[in-house]
């Protein structure tokens, strides 16, 4: 038996905070830029060719993307669909936000220059340090845009002023730009839904949505007020919702339980989101087609999220868990899944693994008290440290007790769950307390489940 090492598509909530760097969102062609700079030559060849421009990719911050250099990518990209990125050269550099004039006169200066080409722009991806660099959604969304599909505003830092907070340009003529996905900072979802442009009023076709980062101490989102924007001007064809580093104001205590139902919503990520606000945002909403829900750096979680979240979620993903291991244990013993995903931790999640681990009698119709996950069938390891063999190997043996090895259709004669069928280990690392697991021992777990895949970092 061989290990795969197949390509699985991730739902949209697996992939980390945010949208990528421009790096990882350009185009192969991307590289034309260092080209053009190497020589005059190869800019007059390369210039000749629009299709290598179509991705424009600005930066603002230091060093800055020269306005006369923004100008002529934008020209050489002559007339096709464009996908423009406004962002910041490093995520590591160390800001200072009392110095933001710099950055938001740039992404002011760069939208001047786009505005004429918007009605081709496919997308529109802006990354900033602070919010307050950020444009209102009037300014980048005019009413000739109708190839825009995707828009994206994000930031780093939130040091909105106060009084920035209610000043919108006038609303313009109707928009009929029709946005499949958008990703948006509290400050300006909190303008928008306060001032509404015409085009946020109506998006029917947008399947995906993201809002991040509204913790300023002296001020929060109503988490009415967001839950009501979403449903009536979202929740048409919405499949995608994610929610990071939002300080919401609890102002729905006499809303029913379930009031708002989001139908056709699939995928659910929730960040850094404060323990008595994901409670009751799970408890007010109701999602009947929910197949993942991850969770991410969240504090206290515990039983209270499935005790308000029904219908049971299939697939849940934990990712840089900030509650203690008694709280990720009282989370798994009352979810009733059938696919686990752990990643994004400094340390192996052994202790969910022995958890998994179940002492008891496995078979079908035992007597015995319940154990962590019974339902579970898939495990996925993905970009964390990995976590001992001899644990993962005690669990297998223990949960596919039942697993008769000597049927050579055991493949397909086998009810998985509580026997593993699925495990995958998929850029982990090695730890002193944890080494890098043997090819033998990849083979053993090769040969002891459905399926198995091994990526190495």
């Amino acid at each position: 038996m061989t290990v795969r090492n197949t390509k699985r598509r991730w739902p949209n909530s697996w992939s980390s905070k945010g949208p990528k760097s421009p790096l990882q969102i350009l185009h192969p062609s991307s590289r034309m830029y260092a080209l053009a700079a190497v020589c005059n030559t190869w800019k007059n060849i390369l210039s000749g060719f629009p299709v290598f421009w179509t991705h424009v990719v600005l930066f603002v911050d230091s060093p800055p993307t020269p306005i006369d250099g923004a100008r002529q990518y934008l020209q050489w990209s002559r007339q096709p669909p464009i996908d423009v990125s406004l962002s910041r050269a490093s995520e590591f550099q160390i800001y200072d936000i009392f110095h933001s004039l710099p950055e938001q006169q740039r992404v002011a200066d760069f939208i001047g220059l786009l505005r004429p080409h918007m009605h081709r722009c496919r997308s529109l991806h802006i990354d900033v340090n602070l919010n307050s660099s950020l444009p209102h959604l009037s300014d980048i969304v005019p009413s000739h845009a109708p190839l825009l599909k995707s828009v994206s505003l994000t930031c780093e830092f939130d040091y909105m002023l106060e009084e920035r907070l209610f000043i919108a340009p006038p609303r313009g003529p109707e928009v009929r730009t029709r946005l499949q996905t958008m990703e948006i900072d509290g400050h300006s979802f909190l303008r928008a839904y306060l001032q509404p442009p015409h085009w946020f009023e109506y998006q029917p076709q947008l399947g995906h949505l993201g809002i991040s980062t509204f913790d300023h101490p002296f001020s929060s989102l109503s988490l009415h007020q967001t839950l009501y924007t979403i449903d009536n001007q979202f929740n048409y064809t919405l499949s995608s919702l994610g929610l990071t580093n939002l300080n919401f104001d609890l102002d729905t205590d006499d809303a029913e339980s379930e009031i708002l139902l989001f139908e056709r919503l699939q995928e659910l990520k929730l960040e850094e989101i404060k323990p008595d606000a994901l409670l009751e945002f799970l408890r007010v909403c109701s999602f009947p087609r929910l197949k993942l829900l991850h969770l991410r750096n969240c504090k206290g979680l515990g039983s209270g999220v499935f005790d308000v979240l029904r219908p049971q979620v299939p697939m849940l993903a934990i990712s840089k868990p900030a509650s203690s291991t008694a709280e990720i244990r009282n989370l798994l013993s009352s979810w009733l899944g059938i696919a686990l995903f752990l990643s994004g931790t400094t340390t192996p999640y052994d202790y969910v693994v022995d958890d998994l681990t179940a002492s008891q009698d496995m078979s079908i119709g035992s007597l015995s008290p319940p154990v962590f996950c019974r339902h579970l069938r898939m495990l996925i390891f993905l970009a964390c440290p990995l976590p001992s063999f001899s644990s993962i190997k005690k669990m297998i043996e223990q949960r596919n007790g039942s697993v008769d090895y000597d049927d050579p259709d055991w493949r397909t004669n086998v009810y998985f769950g509580p026997a593993i069928g699925i495990l995958e280990v998929r850029q982990c690392w090695e730890l002193p307390d944890s080494p890098m697991w043997t090819q033998e021992e990849r083979d053993w777990l090769a040969n002891r489940v459905v399926a198995f895949t091994w990526m190495d970092v």
